[in-house]
């Protein structure tokens, strides 16, 4: 009896997230809609508004179940970049934004990593110099003994 509760509680408070996310979209796609119409003068329906928010949220379940199986295909259990751009390789937009902002993305990346070993390089440097100078103190101790 208490797993029974306990199992229609998880899909209460899961039921009650995703409705969140569906209005969250629904709200965000007004916004957007409210700026297209002062950019361009045309009104949005709400029924439009809602079939937009609509596909956006299956279109994103659909999207997150292709990246789950990808992932799980290459024997990974964490989601990846390429596996995104295998997602968005039917939609050329979609496509072409995802590859130039991941390469965007490792560019960053590298320069990090660049800063970083430049500055590990610079940090040994200083332990040799300062190693060399306790040797060449410890050298100078001992022949003025």
């Amino acid at each position: 009896m208490a797993a029974q509760e306990n199992d229609d509680d998880d899909e209460y408070q899961q039921l009650v997230k995703s409705q969140r996310l569906k209005a969250a979209v629904h709200y965000t796609v007004g916004l957007i809609a409210v700026e297209a119409e002062q950019e361009t003068g045309l009104k949005f329906n709400r029924h439009l508004i809602a079939a937009i928010s609509e596909s956006t949220c299956k279109y994103t379940q659909t999207m997150a179940r292709d990246l789950e199986l990808f992932a799980k295909h290459a024997k990974r259990s964490t989601i990846n970049t390429d596996d995104i751009l295998m997602v968005v390789r039917k939609t050329k937009t979609l496509s072409d934004y995802m590859r130039e902002y991941t390469k965007e993305l490792t560019d960053e990346k590298e320069k990090i990593n660049v800063k970083r070993k430049e500055k590990k390089k610079k940090s040994t440097t200083t332990s040799v110099a300062a190693t060399k100078d306790v040797d060449s103190r410890d050298d100078w101790e001992e022949s003025n003994q």
